[in-house]
């Protein structure tokens, strides 16, 4: 059975098979199951080596598939008003006690074995996460663990910033601009984290069209050639941002909810203060922005970057619980800074970043990605691209609940599925021309994964709605089946 969601998503996928085109469809329908492995999703040995040997078919490639969603992601995106286009990088750890995966590289240590992914996520300004508009995959090379840490680091100083792996966040930058300007009638903002704070993005800020920003947090030092205060419009003195900063007075106080943090596993994480463990909470922030020129930071071969003109907003906890570090966020942007609302856009705007996290979180946790097992990086990257799409539609349906709970349900389910979730839940029969809303339906699916709804509790979040798109599939199917029963009669 083939979800009709798929069918849209992929009506202009081309192997050049139409059997291949068909059993993708299939494959990606199983995956919404959410089950615990491949197998588990495939329900049956026959539907099990389908879907190896669709995987391993050498027609069946990773660009095609991700491609399409690419298309139709970007084509969500010319239906909005204002997208913003965040990108991150997660590992996808394939590290097994008993196998290991031809062509996987080292992540960090030789120890841990995988690839990286780093999507261009687009989310509406509602905050309906659309889809990929692209992405890149890459493994390291094994040898570059040979080369000892002092070499390696001069290696880097003098490589080329197009054979660094920083390039990445150039060429996802890039991407979003010539959507941007193929799409004109939408204003998109690329926002990204400190790993994004690089001079050549910013050298970006004088070459993008009217309808293309960017805000990336900052990460390290920055000398400066002059600097102003928004409120005041008055020049600070100072050589470096910090002492810019310091400097302006504070606009505005603002309440951000600042999800939490476990501590780390990693032993790099470890030594990262970004990356401790942190309650979750709504925190109080203190809001200032400037408006600086950065000075050109020297690149290998001689030279330096230009001069690039910025703002910046910078956001402050005032009370931080006792023990934690406040939240602080300084943010570069080309947004305007002029009011206080145009401030908080941006803050706004760097909020959206959160969806790119539980997107990862999903594909990790719900998806189970790095559980699979095939024996070559390119069967499980074909694997894994179809679990992306999967992964998406779970953050796109939750979304859509949040943003317009009172819309029917029949906008993103068939008469066909949602009845038999309703009537398990109600147990009891109901009127199929009274479908429910999308915040009752999803709660209902929510509920088959735990979630207990009482009015004290939020909305359904991403894991109780991936563990209840778990049993979603076997109860739409146990209905079919039994309506066509007559149970020997």
């Amino acid at each position: 059975m083939v979800a009709d969601w798929v069918e849209e998503e992929f009506a202009g996928i081309s192997f050049g098979d139409k059997r291949l085109e068909s059993r993708l469809k299939v494959c990606i329908s199983q995956a919404t199951s959410m089950g615990e492995s491949t197998p588990d999703r495939a329900r049956s040995k026959a539907e099990l080596k389908a879907t190896y040997r669709f995987v391993d078919n050498e027609k069946v490639t990773v660009e095609k598939i991700l491609g399409e969603h690419n298309q139709q992601t970007r084509t969500r995106c010319g239906d909005q008003r204002k997208v913003y286009l965040i990108q991150d990088t997660t590992e996808v750890d394939l590290t097994k006690p008993k196998q290991t995966v031809q062509g996987a590289g080292p992540l960090g240590t030789d120890r841990r074995q995988g690839f990286f992914y780093h999507p261009l996520y687009a989310v509406a300004e509602n905050g309906v996460p659309l889809g990929a508009v692209d992405q890149v995959m890459w493994t390291r090379d094994p040898e570059s663990l040979d080369v000892p840490p002092k070499e390696r680091a001069a290696e880097r100083k003098r490589a080329s910033f197009e054979e660094k792996e920083s390039c990445r966040w150039l060429e996802m930058m890039q991407s979003g601009e010539q959507i941007a300007r193929s799409l004109p009638g939408t204003h998109f903002t690329m926002v990204a984290d400190s790993e994004a704070d690089i001079g050549e993005l910013f050298s970006e800020a004088r070459e993008l069209p009217n309808n293309y920003d960017f805000i990336i947090r900052q990460s390290k030092p920055h000398s400066i050639v002059w600097a102003s205060d928004s409120a005041t419009g008055r020049p600070l003195e100072g050589k470096s941002l910090e002492e810019a900063l310091a400097k302006a007075a504070w606009r505005s106080t603002r309440t951000v909810s600042v999800g939490g943090r476990e501590p780390p596993v990693l032993p790099d994480d470890k030594k990262r203060v970004r990356k401790q463990a942190r309650t979750s909470r709504e925190a109080e922030l203190r809001i200032r922005a400037i408006t600086v020129t950065i000075a050109g930071p020297r690149r290998p071969g001689g030279g330096s970057l230009p001069n690039v003109t910025l703002n910046v907003v910078e956001v402050l906890e005032e009370h931080p619980p006792e023990g934690e570090p406040p939240i602080r966020w300084i943010l570069f942007t080309t947004h305007p800074i002029e009011t206080i609302a145009d401030i908080e856009a941006v803050l706004d705007g760097y909020c959206q970043r959160w969806a790119v996290e539980l997107y990862f979180k999903t594909l990790k946790s719900g998806l189970k990605i790095e559980d699979m097992k095939y024996e070559t990086l390119e069967r499980y990257q074909t694997a894994f691209s179809m679990l992306t799409i999967v992964a998406w539609r779970v953050e796109y349906l939750k979304g859509a609940t949040r943003s317009a709970p009172d819309s029917s349900c029949e906008k993103y389910f068939t008469k066909n599925e949602w009845i038999p979730i309703m009537m398990f839940v109600t147990c009891r029969p109901v009127d199929p021309t009274e479908p429910p809303t999308m915040a009752k339906f999803m709660t209902a699916i929510a509920e088959l994964g735990g979630y207990i709804n009482k009015k004290a509790q939020g909305p359904p979040g991403s894991k109780t709605i991936w563990r209840g798109m778990g049993r979603f599939e076997i109860i739409v199917k146990a209905y079919a089946a039994f309506a066509k029963s007559t149970c020997g009669v």
